[in-house]
């Protein structure tokens, strides 16, 4: 081999040796994605929520001879609720109690018995699925309410038990804190009322209501 075959194969070695280093060089590591952490419902929080209920007061006579008559509840809502949740995948179990003030009332007289609706507190079980930051949930339990209600010359307050049941959605808006839009329904059970005035008289007292509600929870 003389040199001239010789320099060109050693040119040639050192070009492609120069080659696949720049080559190398050119090679770009993809990024690696930061995970990022699904939201955790689990936990305790408390939180408040106000809104508007209305609600039907269904009255009946001791007499069969005289029908029932209904009256109408209207008003604004307003509480405070704390609970807490765990988070099984997707599934989200929880229990939650709540206290709401309110100022529920039926119109009145003169065409109508008075009825007012001072407060309502319930314990309730939650059962939802989360969407990432997003919770779609079922809500069942019992409840409470304090009344006022009476004839025109008589006044009693009363507390009736009933059951309720609804559903709601929550969104994590931050590592601490969400907002939830929730409706309720709530069935309160008949007591009886013993009038004397103007003439003794009883009646079976019972009433419904529907409350929708928007609200925040602060998580621990």
């Amino acid at each position: 081999m003389n040199m001239l075959s010789k320099a060109a194969i050693a040119a040639v070695t050192t070009l492609a040796i120069t080659g696949a280093a720049h080559a190398a060089d050119l090679v770009v590591t993809p990024p690696v994605a930061e995970s990022v952490a699904a939201t955790d419902w689990s936990g305790f929080y408390a939180g408040f929520g106000v809104g508007h209920g209305s609600g039907l007061v269904t009255s009946s006579w001791a007499t069969p001879f005289l029908p029932p008559y209904e009256d109408e509840l209207d008003g604004w809502v307003a509480g405070l609720q704390a609970g807490y949740n765990v988070q099984t995948g997707p599934l989200v179990l929880g229990v939650e109690g709540n206290l709401d003030w309110t100022n529920l009332s039926t119109a009145g007289p003169p065409d109508h018995l008075p009825r007012d609706i001072n407060w309502m507190g319930g314990l309730r079980a939650r059962l939802g699925v989360a969407i990432d930051s997003v919770l779609l949930y079922g809500t069942a339990g019992v409840v409470v309410a304090d009344t006022t209600g009476g004839s025109f010359l008589e006044e009693f307050n009363e507390l009736h038990s009933g059951w309720t049941a609804g559903v709601g959605v929550e969104a994590m808006v931050s590592d601490s804190l969400s907002l939830k839009l929730e409706y309720a329904y709530s069935k309160f059970e008949t007591k009886l009322y013993s009038f004397t005035d103007p003439a003794p008289f009883t009646l079976d007292v019972g009433f419904d209501t529907s409350v929708i509600k928007a609200g925040a929870n602060f998580h621990f």
